[in-house]
């Protein structure tokens, strides 16, 4: 009996052993998966960050590479800028000689590339070419049909051909191998030469003189490639300054996307934020200078096109005064052809004065004194019948030529108060500011009212009286 309860109580113990094993079999196993889970998930972190950091390190190269480009860019982007400011600076240095080519050329004319003075003095040969030489040219050279063509409207002016030394020379020392001669020269005796037609004088005498200089300065524009390349630079920083917040933005996504997904590796993290901190300050400070020289750019841009209207302007005021110094030489031929016309009408009318019987000619004046006697009204009539009238005094070298020609008489004048008592006019209706009385005179009062000169002065006497007079009239009317 004891034997059969024992056997019972083991089996019992047995099933509750195999439940155990069973029971521990499946958390062994539970923990081998939950083991081999947790290794399988660290391997794929820890590939997936080293993927990520070889991913960032190869983002890192790119960047440094793109960054070492900008900074070639940017070296070559100065270095066009400097080549620029040499132009600039030519440009201004082109304006300056242009003002001062403007102020020299007062009395110079050009002509086929030559600047050519017209004296408006005389002077003999020797000192015309002294005087070319301290204007930095010479006596004029003629060596072509054109050249002698523009000298056709000036007559008698020296130019540098002379015969001091036995032959033809010009003044630069060159023989002469093309000549316009007049007819009938030249003249061995005389070494000079004066234009249009080549006449020889003494090179004593006085002429007018023609200089001749090349232009001091040749204004250079700016080529068409110069603007070009002004546009490519604007082009290249622009894209330049793109390129550097395109980087920027991919920096920081980049740094944002591995912080967010390696917060277990925050040290390493941290450390490649920093250099890309670093990076985005040095992108700063290029995209600053970058900025600063496009501002350097348009303002030198600027200037330039300030220089190129400064210039154009000069350009204009210098032709501007070309043909006003045209219109003055035209002014000035017409009034030399206006002088010698007046010239001529004066000869003329001094020929027709001295053919006029009794009549004296004194500073535009014409004079003729009566050898009759007449009363004052019949005077005055007379000398209106010969388109005069009674003499009007009006200074003392007048008073004296009168004196002188009536050989001290007494002659009428054309002075009278008849209309107010006291108040003396002349026959033009003029009053009587101050005159040469006798200084007994006038004395007459309402009885003496027209005047006459004599010897010690004007006297006032009765206008019925009998006298010589005085008639006036103007060569001018």
């Amino acid at each position: 009996m004891c034997k059969g309860n024992s056997t019972g109580s083991d089996s019992v113990r047995i099933r509750r052993y195999k439940k155990a094993t069973v029971y521990l079999v499946l958390q062994c196993v539970l923990l081998l998966e939950a083991i081999i889970l947790l290794i399988t998930e660290h391997r794929t972190k820890s590939n997936k960050f080293e993927n990520s950091e070889e991913d960032f390190n190869k983002t890192k190269m790119k960047l440094l590479s793109d960054i070492h480009d900008m900074l070639n860019k940017k070296v070559k982007f100065e270095n066009e800028i400097k080549e620029i400011i040499p132009k600039n600076l030519q440009l201004t240095e082109g304006n300056k000689l242009l003002s001062k080519h403007l102020r020299e050329m007062d009395g110079w004319r050009c002509y086929q590339s030559t600047l050519y003075y017209i004296s408006s003095e005389e002077k003999n040969w020797s000192e015309s070419k002294q005087d070319c030489s301290k204007r930095g040219a010479n006596l004029t050279i003629i060596n072509s049909n054109e050249e002698q063509d523009f000298f056709k409207t000036h007559d008698n002016v020296w130019i540098g051909l002379n015969n001091m030394e036995g032959t033809w020379k010009w003044v630069d020392g060159s023989p002469l191998t093309l000549s316009f001669w007049a007819s009938g020269e030249p003249d061995g005796a005389k070494e000079c030469v004066v234009t249009s037609e080549w006449k020889t004088l003494p090179c004593s005498s006085t002429f007018k003189w023609t200089c001749e200089r090349k232009p001091s300065i040749e204004i250079k524009n700016l080529s068409g490639i110069d603007s070009v390349k002004i546009r490519r630079y604007q082009a290249a920083v622009m894209c330049l300054v793109l390129l550097c917040v395109l980087l920027l933005t991919a920096v920081i996504a980049l740094c944002v996307h591995i912080h967010t997904n390696n917060t277990n590796y925050t040290g390493d993290s941290s450390e490649l934020l920093i250099n890309i901190t670093n990076l985005a300050e040095e992108k700063d400070q290029l995209l600053t200078r970058n900025t600063d020289l496009t501002e350097k750019t348009d303002q030198l841009r600027t200037k330039i096109v300030n220089l190129t209207e400064a210039r154009d302007q000069l350009v204009d005021k210098n032709m501007q005064l070309a043909k006003e110094k045209d219109g003055l030489l035209s002014s000035y031929r017409d009034l030399i052809k206006q002088r010698d016309q007046l010239h001529q009408e004066k000869n003329e009318l001094l020929k027709s004065i001295h053919g006029m019987d009794g009549w004296i000619y004194y500073q535009s004046n014409l004079y003729f004194v009566s050898s009759e006697k007449k009363s004052w009204t019949e005077s005055r009539r007379y000398c209106a019948e010969r388109g005069a009238d009674l003499i009007i005094i009006n200074n003392r070298e007048e008073h004296d030529f009168v004196k002188k020609i009536s050989a001290n008489a007494n002659v009428w004048i054309g002075l009278t108060d008849s209309e107010v008592e006291g108040r003396w006019k002349w026959v033009d209706g003029g009053t009587l500011t101050s005159g040469f009385w006798d200084p007994r005179e006038p004395n007459g009062h309402r009885g003496e009212n027209c005047a006459l000169t004599y010897s010690p002065g004007w006297a006032d006497y009765a206008c019925s009286d009998l006298f010589q007079w005085i008639c006036e009239k103007s060569i001018l009317k």
